[in-house]
């Protein structure tokens, strides 16, 4: 007889009382801290003169809005305060920077992405093929699908195919329950800010010459970075040669996806505090409602709790090169990850 796997209420009543204790004092002071953080290193970027300089502050403020949309991301899922106002006031503020419209955001990671981990054709991020749907793609495609797995190119999978066609285009049935004001509002934000960057961008220029600097390395370099800090955490969070994705409705639930597909990536206690606890993933998704400032402690219940079914791997080159060349098609049958074809 095969074994009941726990339900979210099971997991959910194992988690320490701490998980829950919201504060809105703190979760408005990391928003703060983080938006002074993100506008000290843009306007330093905007302010440099010596272009080295301008670059290494603009690939600095592509970090911090990784830092800025964590925080955001906590907001918009009610998380970050519990407080619906603040919530959504930081949720699109926090958002700005990276250009993402909070009401897209809320249907495709929120409903999908939390809703159907590692389902493919229900979570939107970063399902793998499998071999045949690779072998039908047309030569540009497989060049394209080859890139977006690579160590140059796996930015821009969340570039191109995530925020643009997904939570810009809106490329997505999902999309359809989003109320029209509501969207109108988010995108006028989004692209409001957009029109900020480029205005101080003009007001920091002395010439023509500076100001088209200014577009390319204060605005545009840190928007880069940033796509690829987004996917670079994206495929720690869910993807390694012993995490299971499924296509069958009937083979998934939650525990399999939430619990066992869910990386805990360890990393230096630092690294750890300035990517906003992101990589205390499996915590994260056992309830998204738990607060990013309490899931040190839930990770390490859980841990200890399903010792066994909590997949943790330490963060290293080595092991992210690994999951890049070895994860990079997905036998659904016989759940076994691989790499592309030769040639």
């Amino acid at each position: 007889m095969t074994q009941r796997c726990p339900t979210p209420l099971d997991v959910r009543s194992t988690l320490p009382d701490i998980a829950y204790a919201y504060s809105l004092p703190l979760g408005s002071l990391l928003f703060l801290t983080v938006t002074g953080l993100f506008a000290g290193l843009w306007t330093l970027s905007l302010s440099m003169d010596n272009l080295a300089l301008k670059a290494l502050f603009g690939v600095m403020s592509g970090q911090a809005i990784g830092i800025m949309f964590v925080i955001g991301h906590d907001a918009a899922h009610g998380s970050l305060t519990n407080r619906p106002f603040f919530d959504r006031l930081y949720a699109t503020l926090a958002f700005m920077p990276s250009l993402h419209p909070v009401c897209t955001w809320k249907i495709e990671h929120n409903k999908m992405h939390h809703g159907w981990t590692n389902l493919k054709g229900m979570d939107p991020v970063y399902p793998p093929m499998s071999p045949d749907e690779f072998a039908a793609l047309s030569p540009w495609q497989k060049r394209v699908h080859r890139f977006y797995r690579s160590i140059w190119g796996f930015g821009c999978y969340y570039l191109f195919d995530i925020w643009w066609k997904v939570l810009i285009l809106r490329r997505s049935e999902n999309g359809k329950e989003i109320p029209p004001l509501v969207a109108l509002a988010d995108f006028i934000a989004v692209f409001g800010f957009l029109g900020f960057q480029v205005f101080m961008a003009y007001l920091f220029a002395a010439d023509g010459q500076q100001f088209a600097w200014n577009l390319v390395l204060s605005v545009g370099l840190p928007f880069l970075v940033w796509n690829y800090v987004m996917t670079f955490v994206t495929i720690q969070n869910h993807t390694y040669p012993t995490i299971r994705w499924y296509d069958n409705r009937d083979e998934w639930n939650y525990f399999r996806a939430q619990v066992e597909g869910s990386i805990h990536t360890e990393v230096p206690a630092w690294l750890d505090f300035s990517f906003a606890r992101v990589f205390q993933h499996t915590a994260h998704h056992v309830d998204k409602k738990i607060p990013l400032y309490r899931l040190v402690k839930t990770q390490a219940s859980l841990e200890t709790t399903f010792s066994g079914h909590v997949k943790t791997v330490k963060l290293t080159l080595k092991e992210f090169l690994t999951v890049l060349n070895d994860c990079q098609m997905y036998d659904y049958r016989r759940h076994v990850w691989m790499p592309f074809p030769r040639g």
